[in-house]
């Protein structure tokens, strides 16, 4: 049987009108004909792999553990000729997605939202559970603007990795954290992490990391989202601690939560005036200038310059390792797609895991707009020597050389 609008199953839902599709599995608004009311029925299709089945059974699962006024209620699951479904509540309205192509919402609007999904994500991560692909698309808005968090067909349990290893990549690329970035797996930290840069786009209107695959994944790793000065000093803070390129510095979802409502306590600016970011070409070797501004940084005792030159050399090195390395787990990422269960995502907001090991990219592959040279510290040298001073209070140096051969003839006539 053909799954299509007026298909009914489990003699019960009658598909309506397609209002969502994704890499694995459409979702229809349905009427329940025995309890007689509008439901919401994600129908899996036929023909994709075990993974993707089982991670489909295990999102039913999961949400049914699940009760939480921010989260979407399952009803019934069953099985047609050619596959499963789920049925769960209709959310009639729009997605965050949709509505930040409207423009920017006011941050007002983005604290309430934000305390909203936070104290879904905090009951969801009590209950063992990382969602893995927070982003707007997965936000669904009620008519009263209420937020459900929504799409847990990639989520797993916090101590899971039978179907997906620390090192590959799940989840939507412009949304993930920089240690999913660099092989190290997911976390409830990481939730955290895309749950900031979501927000932040909610309220700037443009997406934090732009590009293609390779400087989308890249640029996390070389520099943290730029939030904006506008915004009130405390809500600044929280989105900066939420992003913090460091996992064990971002706050847990129950703290977000308890400084949203906090922020949210005090007046507001409206929403802010800030145009959008179109992709930046990309420069040569971005990784290199970071990795020589660590190495150029000046030691403040010298008995320690020794120690600090090769503490810095190994910093730099990891830095280049860690991009390298990302890098190639990106391209090998984009070869083979993982989209998530959501509404279908633009070429941008493909999910993806890494496939095969392809050849290094070259170092143009790196985004500029992550990393535009960095100005080098006040006290670091400048760029022509300059005239040293001798232990004596001589001054020494290339234009001193004439100076210096003259006092050593002196001394040699004196002898």
């Amino acid at each position: 049987m053909e799954i299509r609008p007026g298909s009914l199953l489990g003699d019960r839902y009658r598909l309506q009108t397609l209002i969502g599709s994704g890499g694995t599995a459409d979702v229809y608004r349905a009427v329940d004909h025995v309890l007689r009311r509008e439901v919401a029925v994600k129908v899996f299709r036929p023909g994709a792999d075990t993974v993707t089945a089982d991670r489909f059974c295990d999102e039913a699962r999961i949400l049914a553990r699940l009760s939480h006024r921010a989260l979407v209620t399952v009803y019934d699951t069953g099985r047609h000729e050619h596959g499963a479904y789920m049925v769960t509540e209709l959310i009639p309205g729009t997605t965050l997605r949709t509505r930040i192509t409207a423009g920017p919402l006011a941050p007002v609007q983005v604290i309430r939202l934000g305390a909203e999904i936070a104290s879904a994500l905090d009951h969801v991560h009590a209950h063992g559970i990382i969602h893995r692909d927070i982003k707007p698309s997965n936000v669904l808005l009620g008519e009263a603007g209420s937020p459900f968090l929504a799409d847990f067909g990639l989520s797993r349990a916090v101590d899971d990795h039978s179907r997906s290893g620390p090192d590959t990549l799940v989840g939507t690329l412009p949304y993930m954290a920089p240690e999913q970035l660099l092989g190290q797996g997911a976390g409830t930290a990481s939730d955290v992490y895309a749950l900031g840069l979501t927000l932040l786009e909610a309220l700037t209107g443009v997406r934090e990391y732009l590009g293609n695959a390779v400087e989308v994944g890249v640029a996390p790793l070389l520099r943290p989202p730029q939030v904006p000065d506008l915004l009130p000093a405390a809500l600044v803070r929280l989105l900066k601690a939420m992003t913090d390129q460091d996992p064990h510095s971002r706050p847990d979802a129950a703290r977000i939560h308890l400084a949203l409502q906090a922020i949210g306590a005090a007046p507001q600016p409206g929403r802010l005036p800030t145009p959008p970011r179109a992709p930046t070409p990309m420069s040569p070797a971005p990784a290199t200038h970071r990795a020589s501004a660590l190495l150029n940084r000046p030691s403040k005792t010298p008995g320690g310059t020794r120690r600090r030159s090769h503490r810095r050399r190994t910093e730099g090195a990891l830095l280049a390792a860690s991009v390298t390395g990302a890098a190639l787990l990106l391209v090998g990422a984009t070869a083979s797609p993982l989209a998530s269960h959501g509404s279908r995502p633009t070429a941008p907001e493909a999910a993806a895991r890494p496939s095969h090991t392809p050849p290094p990219p070259t170092a143009s592959a790196v985004p500029a707009a992550a990393t535009s040279r960095p100005t080098p510290p006040a006290a670091a040298a400048p760029d022509r020597p300059a005239a040293a001073t001798a232990p004596g209070g001589e001054p020494t140096g290339p234009r001193h050389a004439g100076k210096d051969k003259e006092r050593k003839v002196k001394k040699e006539r004196k002898k």
